[in-house]
Order: structure tokens, then sequence, then C-alpha cells
């Protein structure tokens, strides 16, 4: 993307910070954001919301680290487009890390939430 906007770059990003941040909330509030599960969920009273923040805090935290680290990196190639192949490394490592923390958050629901 060296010398256009680097819009995708700066969505991976905003996504990634998001990503954190729903982490750390989840972490301190004990509930469950509603980006963690589908739309429309209801949550039981006899789901185990415990045994599910604890699985996906991390998970849910690498995966923002990694998203604000793609788009950092996205957007630094404005400037320095030598990182361009760290960049490409680092992408295929966010695409392969969505990939599983998406199975996990299914998985996840269905052991946990019922859902």
């Amino acid at each position: 993307m060296t010398g256009s906007f680097p819009i995708f770059d700066i969505v991976v990003l905003a996504c990634g910070v998001y990503l954190i941040w729903a982490a750390i909330t989840m972490k301190r509030n004990r509930t469950i954001p509603g980006i963690m599960v589908r739309k429309g969920a209801e949550i039981s009273k006899t789901a185990d919301t415990e045994g599910f923040l604890n699985y996906m805090f991390y998970p849910t935290l690498m995966m923002g680290i990694i998203g604000s680290i793609s788009g950092l990196l996205g957007v630094a190639m404005i400037y320095y487009p030598q990182i361009g192949m760290i960049q490409f490394i680092v992408l295929i490592i966010t695409f392969i890390m969505l990939i599983v923390y998406g199975y996990m958050n299914i998985k996840a629901q269905k052991k946990f939430l019922g859902l």
C-alpha cells in the first residue's frame, strides 16, 4: 500500500485496539462484551460466564495486540516501505490468528454459554 492512504490498516488498528479494550473491560467488569457473542444471543442464567471469561481473555487480548501491530506496520509502510516483508509476515500471522480466534470463540460459546 505504499503511496496510498492506508484506510484498511487504520481499520485493522482500530479493531485491534477495540479488542484490547474489550479484553480488559471483560476482565475488570466480569461481563461478556457484545462483540464476543453472536447478535441477539441470550445468555442463560445457567451459563458458565466465568469460565467463558477466563477462557477467552488471553486469546482476545492476543488478537487485539496482533491486530494493532499489523495495523501499525501497515500505516508505517507509507514512511518506511522497506518493512514490507515484515508487514507481510505479520499479516499472515494475523490472518491465521483470526481463524484460530474465531474457532476458539465459537467453541467457548458452545462449551460455556450453550449457544
